[in-house]
């Protein structure tokens, strides 16, 4: 009976969804009200950023500000509203059960919005559940801003005919890292390849650019003898032959003539043209066989 007085007292001043009584003693009662308060806590995602993408879905912690637990299962409606535009609702489905005083994080799942331009953006986030019996916690407006990233051009993909080609990240930014770990506004290239370059600005946000440079370089060189060789015996006529190299980075073409030459023993140049009947590309190689022969029918050094 006395239980009962006082759930009726305990009602007229509150909206509650369980009374749970305990007597530790036959003098005492303890009295704990049970209700569920779901609200909004935080905006996770977005946060005050130097960009983000086009297609960005916000992320908001939901806190369980009651003293009941919400069951698995249970769905609870999240609603958004950016810079005063519509709404998007969609549902978070409790997959464990919700304990008093404890979150979760729900990342929407449609509406995604676009992030990619610099400015401010106005963020109202709230929920509703249907045995929420305090309405004041479940909206909250935040408002993020984007700082925006540097724009920074190397400029086009080139082929340079050169031995070298300067890349200019330009100017009016912070700091500078290339790919090589260098600091300066510009970079001396001497190999082909790509190269990108990251520049900060005074918010120390970042942005890349990529360049691919083509050091197109015509470049000729003798590479070994295919005859003679070192070899136990040899003749009075042995022929000469050697390898004639692309040592560069642009094919030489099809029709092209080579000039090369030997001396043997310090004696007077033989001299030669090879006239290519093929394309020679970088890396690769042709035999070039001289007129005459040399005589190594003595054993020694040559």
């Amino acid at each position: 009976h006395a239980h009962d007085t006082l759930l009726s007292e305990i009602r007229n001043f509150t909206t509650i969804d369980k009374v749970k009584l305990t007597s530790p003693s036959n003098n005492s009662t303890n009295v704990e009200l049970l209700f569920y308060d779901v609200g909004t806590e935080e905006l996770v995602h977005p946060t005050d950023n130097c960009g983000f993408g086009k297609h960005e879905f916000p992320v908001v912690r939901v806190r369980n500000y009651g003293t009941d637990s919400i069951a698995a299962g249970q769905k609870i409606a999240v609603t958004f509203v950016m810079n005063g535009g519509t709404a998007v609702e969609d549902t978070l489905v409790l997959a464990s059960t919700l304990y008093a005083g404890k979150n979760v994080d729900f990342t929407f799942t449609k509406g995604a919005v676009d992030l990619s331009a610099q400015g401010t953006y106005a963020f109202n986030v709230f929920t509703s559940y249907g045995g929420d019996t305090v309405l004041s916690n479940n909206s909250i407006n935040k408002s993020i801003e984007i700082l925006g990233r540097p724009a920074v051009n190397l400029g086009p993909d080139v082929i340079i005919s050169g031995l070298s080609h300067t890349l200019d990240a330009g100017a009016g930014y912070q700091s500078y890292l290339w790919d090589n770990d260098e600091t300066s506004r510009t970079r001396e290239i001497t190999t082909s390849g790509s190269y990108w370059v990251q520049v900060f600005d005074d918010n120390m946000c970042d942005n890349y650019d990529t360049a691919f440079v083509w050091l197109k370089i015509r470049d000729i060189s003798p590479g070994q003898f295919e005859s003679p060789l070192s070899e136990c015996n040899f003749s009075n006529s042995v022929p000469v032959s050697l390898r004639i190299y692309n040592t560069g980075t642009d094919t030489v073409p099809s029709g092209s003539t080579i000039n090369v030459s030997y001396r043997f023993n310090g004696g007077s140049r033989v001299s030669g043209s090879m006239n290519l009947g093929q394309q020679l590309i970088p890396g690769s190689f042709m035999v070039y066989p001289f007129a005459g022969t040399i005589d190594l029918s003595t054993a020694g050094d040559y």
